[in-house]
C-alpha cells in the first residue's frame, strides 16, 4: 500500500479492511478519504472532474 496517497484499489481494500463495526472510527474514514487520489493520470492540463456520490442511473452528461 503506498504511504502518500491511494490508488482506488488501495483504498478500497483499507476500507475493507476497516469495515469492523466496533473498530471504525470517523476520524478514521476521514484519515483515508484524505489519502485518496483524486487526479487522472491520462487527463489534460485544462479538465474538470466531477466528483457525484448520489445514484447512478443519474445522466451526468445533462450538466455539461
Amino acid at each position: 500500500m503506498s504511504i502518500g496517497n491511494l490508488t482506488f484499489i488501495e483504498a478500497i481494500n483499507e476500507l475493507s479492511r476497516l469495515m469492523d463495526p466496533e473498530a471504525i472510527t470517523k476520524t478514521m474514514l476521514e484519515s483515508l478519504v484524505e489519502r485518496v487520489s483524486v487526479q487522472d493520470p491520462v487527463a489534460g492540463t485544462n479538465v474538470t472532474t466531477f466528483q457525484y456520490s448520489g445514484s447512478e442511473s443519474i445522466d451526468l452528461h445533462r450538466f455539461l
